[in-house]
């Protein structure tokens, strides 16, 4: 779990510091999001059922939050629309929205897999 939450973190401060220029923010999102999507398939498929209770109900309000944004991009018409706003939140506040929860979720699971020793 250490190796998932290292890659995790290193991608997601790599893009927040990318996006001091938007445009390569952008770019790292889509690999952010492609790693975000692996590790969680990792998490669905090898290591659901040793995870926590409380975890599993984390992971799939992940993957319903996500499922619900990937539907959503099929659905949203017309990208040269003039609402600016709506386009700077639904292309970067919200994926990066995403990204912190999916972030705090495998720190979480992190630090419940850590066996901090006892010391005398």
């Amino acid at each position: 779990m250490k190796a998932l939450h290292q890659i995790n973190i290193g991608f997601f401060a790599f893009t927040m510091v990318l996006y001091l220029t938007v445009y390569l923010g952008l770019l790292a999102q889509i690999v952010l999001g492609v790693i975000q999507l692996t590790i969680g398939l990792y998490l669905v498929i090898c290591k659901y059922n040793s995870i926590q209770h409380s975890s599993q109900i984390h992971l799939k309000a992940y993957w319903t939050i996500t499922s619900v944004y990937l539907i959503s991009l099929f659905f949203v018409k017309d990208l040269s629309s003039d609402s600016t706003p709506f386009w700077v939140l639904y292309l970067m506040v919200a994926p990066m929205a995403i990204a912190a929860y999916f972030t705090t979720l495998v720190y979480q699971l992190y630090k419940k897999t850590t066996v901090t020793p006892l010391i005398h």
